[in-house]
């Protein structure tokens, strides 16, 4: 888990201006690419955030929909999709 987080959910969902690093989003996954696992949607109490994991070194495809997750890493403010570094779920 990531400590000193300095984005929420809502501020990725609204307008961010600018790249952040230490992001860090909890929700439920809603939706798991089918081809390759490279992202995943969650459901926060904000709204639903893709998770982008093409440079992360890891995919979703064990993940089922359904689970509570928890995806760290750097906002990207022009897609307002988070490039995950790191990831807990049970």
């Amino acid at each position: 888990m990531l400590g000193g987080c300095s984005v929420t959910a809502g501020h990725l969902l609204g307008k961010p201006k600018a790249d952040t690093d230490k992001t860090a989003i909890s929700g439920k996954v809603v939706e798991v690419c089918p081809t390759a696992g490279c992202w995943f949607r969650i459901k926060t109490d904000k709204g639903i955030v893709r998770i982008e994991l093409k440079n992360a070194g890891f995919v979703a495809t064990g993940i089922p929909v359904g689970t509570d997750v928890q995806a760290w890493g750097t906002t990207n403010a022009k897609t307002r999709d988070l490039e995950a570094n790191g990831l807990s779920y049970q």
